[in-house]
């Protein structure tokens, strides 16, 4: 079953932690958020200006100065640092949670000084830890040169997208990492991905529960 990957927009006004009270009741599913679910987001990252110039943007994937250089090179617009390609080719093991933060904000360092003409995305997995760890990771990254990082909800040990046995976190955690993603962002020009692998945890359930979760982690990234 397929991992279920949502973009969010990022706000140009970061928002305290402190202003975050998540409660089981605002978990509610909305197949379907119509045009006023959401206020309106003015468009800053290079990220987002990207996705109004293109629409859909395809980002090869990369795990070095060298394939970033080659995906620049052929004309593509973004990248992303792969953490399946990265834990593979840096320490030859399976993306099973091995690779680290600080491991990727070294690789997002070589790969953006290889091609900087291009934003590069990074895979931030589950952020580290907790909130606070989620804050460290976000800053890292932004001092490193990355446009935007995933952050997903999965519970630790993480597994790659495609592998069976995934579990994520309560909904209402992970939105506070979003918060604190949002935090440590604060003006810089970096584009905030969350993603749910909530879809892959259950056949009967699984599809609202990620809906439900999308919803959930935009409203966080909206919030002013």
């Amino acid at each position: 079953m397929s991992t279920m990957t949502t973009i969010m927009l990022m706000p140009p006004k970061a928002t305290s932690l402190q202003h975050f009270n998540f409660k089981p009741s605002t978990l509610r599913s909305r197949s379907s958020p119509t045009k006023s679910s959401y206020p309106t987001v003015r468009m800053q990252t290079r990220f987002h200006r990207l996705i109004e110039d293109q629409g859909i943007v395809l980002m090869p994937g990369c795990y070095d100065a060298l394939s970033a250089a080659i995906v620049q090179q052929s004309g593509f617009t973004a990248g992303f640092i792969s953490g399946y390609a990265l834990s593979a080719s840096l320490l030859g093991k399976p993306d099973f949670g091995l690779l680290t933060p600080p491991e990727m904000a070294a690789t997002a360092r070589t790969v953006c000084a290889a091609a900087p003409m291009i934003p590069i995305i990074a895979d931030a997995d589950t952020g580290g830890g907790n909130a606070l760890n989620v804050q460290r990771t976000v800053r890292d990254l932004i001092a490193a040169g990355a446009a935007g990082c995933f952050l997903e909800d999965q519970a630790w040990p993480k597994k790659c997208g495609h592998m069976r046995g995934k579990q994520v976190i309560p909904a209402e955690e992970h939105a506070a990492k979003i918060a604190s993603a949002r935090d440590a962002i604060g003006d810089s020009d970096f584009f905030l991905v969350a993603r749910t692998d909530a879809r892959a945890t259950s056949a009967k359930t699984g599809l609202s529960d990620a809906i439900a979760r999308a919803n959930l982690y935009m409203e966080v990234l909206l919030l002013h």
